[in-house]
């Protein structure tokens, strides 16, 4: 079943690349088509979500690493499992699956293939990995958005939509509409028997 969006509401297109560490990625595209007109558009603002950090974490590679998960640094302290850190400089990024304080090692969830050299600056960012743009339909179609970024192999993903004028919600709130008036009608049969 496709997903329902209401014609004329602004919703978001989206892919999450977090669980696959992709962060900072650029030169996403998104061909939109709908089965109504076959006009194709270009979806060129994809970006990435990011988070706010008041007090974002920082430490220095303790020694050169490559083709590794765990990274020795300096010093542990204040970070944590689930942060997402970049190397100063280089588009290195990766997510924290555990931290040894004993031995003073932040371990990635995947290996870094890249070098990370001695004294490297290693900053907690707010990078999310759930890429995506806005789109509001025009017409009550299917539409099928096909995003594509060669930069990360990501090749022909998918996503479906079905668009509608009215959707689920908006019948609900009729119903209870309509409710409350049979339920004001009924307090008003009962005020004039009494």
């Amino acid at each position: 079943m496709a997903t329902q969006w209401k014609l004329g509401v602004q919703n978001s297109v989206a892919i999450d690349l977090g669980s696959d560490d992709v962060y900072g990625a650029t030169g996403f595209k998104c061909v939109v088509a709908n089965t109504k007109n076959r006009d194709q558009e270009l979806l060129t603002e994809f970006s990435e979500g990011m988070i706010n950090i008041e007090n974002p974490q920082s430490c220095l590679c303790s020694e050169d690493t490559t083709d590794t998960r765990e990274i020795a640094v300096d010093d542990v302290t204040g970070w944590e499992v689930g942060m997402v850190a970049k190397v100063k400089d280089k588009e290195i990024y990766f997510y924290v699956q555990s931290i040894d304080a004993d031995n003073n090692i932040l371990t990635a969830r995947k290996t870094i293939t890249d070098t990370i050299a001695k004294d490297d600056e290693i900053d907690q960012v707010g990078n999310t990995g759930l890429y995506g743009a806005t789109f509001t339909p025009d017409l009550i179609a299917t539409y099928h958005f096909l995003i594509s970024n060669p930069s990360i192999d990501l090749l022909n993903e998918v996503a479906r939509v079905e668009v509608v004028e009215h959707n689920k919600d908006d019948i609900f709130k009729k119903l209870e509409d309509i409710e409350k008036q049979i339920d004001s009608q009924e307090t008003r049969r009962v005020k004039v028997l009494v």
